[in-house]
């Protein structure tokens, strides 16, 4: 696997892969993670063969549950991963967390987290002082954060018209509605166009950050559902770098399935 891959924050993502793989150590690595985020920490829980009982649970279809996992993992936060339905194992995940909302964290405790911002917000000060959701300069961390919404934009408004097709019967459709949502999933991607053929966010020497998270696997997911909404064909950038985020070793094996 191409370490590479995972440029993140002081690599706190090298923390999530040698703590999860046994044949890998920091020595064989030859990696010298001076000042990385929780290397101590994850290396002495994994020698000591400790458990990890923090639960994320939600289906990986769902773009807020595999943009939390991605970012975990980069975080190189562990965790177990539950493949729970909010619609065909409703009642297995009200057990869980009885407002039935993907997606959930449960905590080493039992305490239950939700919505995927706030899950990173606290993974964020799990892992430590040097990993950071969002930069620290203030004007690219306005960027990250612009990108960030706007791609959380955009995977409600396709949820939303997800739902109103597969969901809504076709007799109560409100074709009014529908078609303010696809004016705001539009606007949302023209945003994210614009932003991206002006400055990219994948290039030589440059990290993924959280943001550039948010936007692949909105993008994907908007493209497995609802395609003929938002033809790839008018969105060259956002497609182009979505098409890199996939290659990534951390996105091929939490795929969106």
């Amino acid at each position: 696997m191409d370490v590479d891959f995972y440029r993140f924050s002081c690599l706190p993502a090298i923390v999530y892969l040698i703590s999860n793989n046994p044949n890998v150590s920091f020595e064989r690595s030859g990696i010298k993670p001076v000042g990385c985020v929780g290397v101590e920490r994850f290396s002495s829980l994994r020698n000591s063969n400790a458990r990890f009982n923090m639960q994320l649970i939600g289906m990986l279809d769902s773009p807020f549950v595999r943009r939390t996992a991605i970012s975990l993992k980069l975080l190189g936060v562990p965790f177990e991963h539950r493949s729970v339905s909010v619609f065909s194992t409703f009642d297995q995940f009200r057990a869980l967390n009885p407002v039935v909302k993907a997606p959930t964290l449960i905590l080493d405790d039992g305490q239950v987290l939700m919505d995927s911002t706030l899950i990173l917000d606290y993974a964020e000060r799990l892992a430590g002082p040097s990993a950071a959701i969002f930069p620290a300069d203030l004007a690219k961390r306005a960027r990250a954060v612009r990108l960030t919404g706007l791609a959380m934009a955009a995977n409600e408004k396709s949820v939303q018209i997800v739902y109103e097709r597969k969901v809504r019967p076709a007799d109560k459709l409100y074709q009014a509605w529908v078609d303010r949502v696809r004016v705001q999933l539009l606007a949302a991607y023209d945003a994210l166009e614009k932003d991206l053929r002006a400055q990219p966010l994948h290039g030589a020497g440059q990290a993924l950050g959280h943001e550039g998270v948010a936007v692949a696997v909105a993008w994907g997911f908007t493209q497995m559902m609802v395609p003929d909404v938002v033809p790839a064909a008018g969105y060259p950038s956002v497609q182009a770098f979505s098409a890199h985020c996939e290659q990534l070793p951390v996105f091929k094996e939490t795929p969106a399935t």
